[in-house]
């Protein structure tokens, strides 16, 4: 009498649902629409900053990070921020 191999398909999870579908959180002005996580070595090339500065900068809180691990992530959308004052404050004549 031979024994039947049990089946190689993985058992598969079906969430309950209500029916209903999850509400998207409405979109605001400081929502962000695109944002990305930047590595450390990304942010010191935009900045132009060393490591240590880069250290010291979160050590302050002056810039937003999260560390997952051992990496640093930080948000794309503040530095575009950051750059985009730069660029309006030393063209300020310009934009005024």
């Amino acid at each position: 009498m031979k024994k039947e191999k049990p089946s190689q398909e993985p058992d598969t999870f079906t969430p309950r649902t209500t029916g209903k579908k999850p509400e998207t959180p409405k979109r605001t002005e400081s929502t962000p629409t695109n944002n990305q996580w930047l590595y450390g070595a990304e942010v010191k090339r935009i900045l132009s900053i060393s490591e240590s500065t880069l250290k010291r900068m979160r050590d302050r809180n002056d810039i937003p990070f999260i560390k997952i691990g051992r990496t640093y992530y930080y948000p794309s959308m503040y530095f575009e921020h950051v750059l985009l004052q730069k660029i309006k404050n030393k063209f300020k004549n310009i934009f005024d």
